[in-house]
C-alpha cells in the first residue's frame, strides 16, 4: 500500500462463541497498532494499516477478551468498578511510605477520567466486610502489608527479605516494583491487586505510573529499575501468527 502495510487478519469465529469485541494487534519495528472489531460469522476479517512492516500479529495481546469471558483479572479490572474498590495499605513496615502511596493511587485513579475516589483503610482497620465487598488494590509488599501476606498465595510472586522473583527471575533494587492481580479469596466475584515496591520510593513511583496510562491490562506488570515497565502475559501460541507477504 505505498508507504504504508495492510495486515489483514481472518479469524475462525467458530471457535470464539458468541460475538465479541476482540483487539487485534500487529506489531512492528515502531510499535504496535490495535484495533478491535466484533466478530461473527458475518464479520470474521480486519484489516490493520500500519506505516512500518507488520512482524507479528496477536490476537487479545493483552487478555482483556478472556477477562471479560471469566478468566484471571489484570491489574486495571477495577477500573470500571471503581466505585466497588477498596485501597489498603500496610503499616507492618514503611507505613508512612505506603500510606503516601495509597493517596497518590486514588488520586491516580481519578485522574483515569473517573470521578471515583476508591476509600483508603490501613491494614490493621479494615473489616471482613470490606475485604469481601470490594476489588482490592493492597499497597506495600508482604513483610509490609498484613493484607498482602494473608493473600500472597493469590499472586504468581515469590517475596524474600529485600526482593521479588517472577518466573524464574528475581530483582533485588529497591525501587523496583510488581504489580500482580489475582481473585480476591473471601468473594471470587472481586479481584485483588498487589502494588509492591522492594522500598517505599519504588511503591510511590510505580503508583503513579497509574495516572498516566503507562500501565496495561495484564495479569503481572514488573516496574525493573530504570527500564519501562514490561508486562507478563504470553500470548497463546495459537492466537500468535507472522505474517507471511508477497
Amino acid at each position: 500500500m505505498g508507504k504504508s502495510w495492510e495486515a489483514v487478519v481472518t479469524l475462525d469465529v467458530s471457535r470464539i462463541g458468541p460475538a465479541l469485541a476482540v483487539p487485534v494487534t500487529v506489531e512492528t519495528a515502531e510499535g504496535d497498532v490495535t484495533q478491535a472489531q466484533v466478530f461473527d460469522a458475518e464479520h470474521a476479517q480486519i484489516r490493520i494499516a500500519t506505516r512500518a512492516k507488520p512482524l507479528r500479529v496477536v490476537v487479545d495481546k493483552h487478555g482483556t477478551t478472556a477477562r471479560g469471558n471469566g478468566s484471571p483479572f489484570t491489574i486495571l479490572t477495577m477500573d470500571d468498578e471503581l466505585e466497588h474498590a477498596l485501597i489498603v495499605y500496610g503499616t507492618q513496615d514503611e507505613a508512612v511510605g505506603n500510606h503516601e502511596a495509597a493517596k497518590l493511587l486514588q488520586t491516580a485513579l481519578r485522574r483515569r477520567e473517573h470521578n471515583v475516589q476508591p476509600p483508603i483503610r490501613a491494614d490493621r482497620e479494615v473489616t471482613e466486610d470490606e475485604l469481601r465487598g470490594h476489588h482490592l488494590l493492597l499497597v506495600g509488599r508482604p513483610t509490609t502489608n498484613a493484607v498482602s501476606q494473608r493473600l500472597a498465595a493469590q499472586w504468581p510472586v515469590d517475596f524474600g527479605p529485600r526482593s521479588f522473583t517472577v518466573r524464574g527471575q528475581t530483582y533485588t533494587h529497591p525501587e523496583s516494583a510488581v504489580l500482580a492481580a489475582g481473585d480476591n479469596p473471601l468473594n471470587p466475584r472481586y479481584s485483588a491487586v498487589l502494588v509492591a515496591g522492594l522500598g517505599s520510593l519504588g511503591t510511590y513511583q510505580t503508583v503513579g505510573k497509574l495516572s498516566d496510562d503507562v500501565l496495561g491490562y495484564a495479569p503481572i506488570v514488573i516496574a525493573p529499575f530504570g527500564r519501562d515497565p514490561r508486562e507478563l502475559v504470553p500470548p497463546l501460541p495459537g492466537l500468535t501468527v507472522v505474517p507471511n507477504f508477497p
